[in-house]
């Protein structure tokens, strides 16, 4: 969820491939509330658009996610297989056709296996930007010394609108009908 070590603890290893697989997701109340939220409206508002299409992060607010809270979306599936046993002087010769994703090859809008990358990037987060121009102190202090920003997918309307999308992506193989032919032969 977060594309960077949000926790500083650089574990398991140094290394960006590492450091993302073991910090904890707390889903905040709102978009203003996750560090840097109030000063970067437009990422708050994709978090919130992301949430909202999500049940499983509206149902984790103020809290820690559980693990596998969340799911992909159904998928249809059904295969079919032809078998014909011919024999053929000794032999004997078995015939099969198997078609993987009948769904999809009677509607190609069925059958779709959608899928999320193991890493899902959605909330960059880094340290404060220190040394910024605040002539006599004429601007409070920021308390919070990290900033988060929205770095998650985006889907782009017609209207040129820009709004969050859900991190799924359609399986490719198993997302389109195949049909292999096959052909045994067994001696005697």
């Amino acid at each position: 969820m977060y594309a960077d070590d949000i926790n500083g603890d650089t574990y398991p290893g140094f290394g960006r491939a590492l450091d993302l697989a073991n910090d904890l997701i707390f889903v905040t109340e709102s978009a203003f509330d996750f560090p840097g939220g109030g000063r970067s409206p437009v990422s708050g508002i994709l978090f919130e658009q992301l949430v909202a299409q999500e049940p499983c992060l509206e149902e984790s607010r103020l809290r820690i996610m559980h693990r596998n809270s969340c799911r992909t979306p159904w998928s249809n599936e059904l295969d079919f297989r032809f078998s014909q046993p011919l024999r053929l002087g000794g032999a004997e010769v078995t015939l099969t056709l198997d078609v993987l994703n009948v769904l999809n090859l009677i509607n190609r809008e069925w059958g779709h296996v959608q899928t999320v990358n193991p890493v899902v990037q959605l909330l960059s987060v880094k340290d404060r930007v220190s040394g910024i121009f605040n002539p006599g102190g004429l601007f409070p202090e920021d308390p919070n010394p990290l900033r988060a920003r929205y770095a998650g997918p985006l889907q782009f309307g017609d209207t040129g609108g820009v709004r969050a999308a859900v991190p799924y992506l359609p399986q490719i193989g198993a997302s389109q009908w195949q049909a292999p032919f096959g052909i045994g032969i067994r001696f005697r």
